[in-house]
């Protein structure tokens, strides 16, 4: 990993694949080259304007020390050693991890009482020197307009997008070769009122196709304020459709 300006220093909770913490800590580094299981987050930002709801995606910098480049969710990051209890968390308590993340990366502040908890995901992620063996939880923030303060960490974020929610499901379906996203931050500190991008497949990280779809229907319901079923999910690495 060299030359990632992620804290590979930083220290987690080693967890048992049932999310159990085994009182054992390792670094950061040691987690992502070792598949041993750690707890992250995963935060979705989505709002509606007019008939259509948005998703705020963001492209990780080339410098992260995993999927580098890629177009990501809103906000992912994780549970330092000692900040990790499922159940709090699922109580609503313990946001403070999710929000210090959500400033770091985009620079954005929000009550943690609308950080609503809304599943788990088991992920196993492998690429070259990287075994990478997360249980995330995954949180989903509503806003009431397109975010106007963005301040992202450009050794964080290259790019902030913002896609409409159908456009993206037929992407990940491949009812689409391609989705139009508008540009909201683009790595020099200015928010264009027009700049769009091109949007692949190859773009999005890898092996979450399912996930992501699991995602974007749990999303349109919350914004139409239909009721909402946990998400349990359990990734198949690459191969996921």
């Amino acid at each position: 990993m060299a030359g990632t300006t992620d804290p590979q220093g930083e220290l987690f909770d080693v967890l048992t694949p049932e999310g159990e913490r085994t009182g054992l800590t390792v670094t950061r580094g040691v987690a992502h080259r070792s598949g041993l299981w750690h707890a992250a987050f995963h935060l979705w930002v989505a709002w509606r304007e007019g008939a259509e709801i948005f998703v705020l995606l963001q492209r990780r910098s080339l410098t992260k020390d995993t999927m580098a480049g890629r177009i990501d969710v809103s906000v992912g990051g994780h549970f330092r050693a000692g900040e990790y209890d499922p159940q709090r968390l699922r109580q609503g308590a313990d946001r403070e991890p999710v929000l210090r993340e959500l400033y770091e990366e985009l620079g954005l502040q929000a009550d943690p009482r609308d950080l609503r908890w809304v599943g788990t995901r088991w992920s196993q992620h492998q690429e070259q020197n990287t075994e990478d063996y997360e249980i995330q939880e995954l949180f989903l923030w509503l806003l009431p307009a397109p975010p106007h303060t963005l301040m992202p960490d450009p050794q964080e974020v290259a790019q902030v997008l913002a896609v409409p929610l159908a456009v993206l499901a037929d992407l990940l379906t491949g009812a689409l070769p391609s989705a139009e996203a508008r540009v909201l931050w683009d790595g020099t500190g200015r928010m264009p009122a027009d700049s769009k991008t091109v949007v692949t497949l190859a773009d999005l990280v890898p092996g979450r196709r399912a996930y992501w779809r699991a995602m974007l229907k749990l999303i349109e319901s919350a914004v139409l304020g239909r009721p909402l079923a946990v998400l349990t999910l359990r990734s198949r690495g690459a191969d996921e459709e």
